[in-house]
């Protein structure tokens, strides 16, 4: 049986590569606006930390991304993902693996489940944020 660091390690092994990515997402008004770009997955030595690259277009906005997840936090039985952002944001996230194999990213506004198909060529993803006492899409 594998350990939870393990566990997760795994998972986010298989992000490793570039992905093209497309969507869409709402505004506050409840108005649609496109996701188009690519996100680049690569371990640096040792394969302890995974970064993430994110080259996308949201609407007109141009959202480059880059992260580094792998510290291991024995009390939360996650992976931290701190995120840094073109904008001068940034942030942190835990990396998790939910029961049903998802990847859960998950911070305090804004969550995110990575699921992907078993030939290993496409994923769905889905992006929540809290309203209230509920998570929205």
């Amino acid at each position: 049986m594998k350990n939870d660091k393990e566990l997760i390690l795994k998972k986010l092994d298989e992000l490793t590569g570039t992905w093209r990515s497309s969507g869409e997402m709402y505004t506050e008004d409840n108005s649609r606006i496109s996701i188009n770009g690519t996100d680049s997955y690569e371990w640096l030595p040792g394969n302890q930390f995974l970064i993430p690259r994110a080259d996308v277009h949201v609407g007109h906005d141009k959202i480059d991304v880059i992260e580094i997840i792998g510290e291991y936090d024995e009390n939360r039985k996650a992976c931290a993902m701190h995120a840094f952002q073109n904008d001068g944001s940034h942030g942190l996230m835990w990396a998790t693996v939910e029961s049903n194999g998802s990847l859960l990213f998950s911070g305090d506004a804004i969550r995110s489940f990575f699921n992907i198909a078993k030939d290993g060529k496409s994923m769905h993803a889905k992006w929540e944020h809290p309203d209230h006492s509920k998570w929205i899409h």
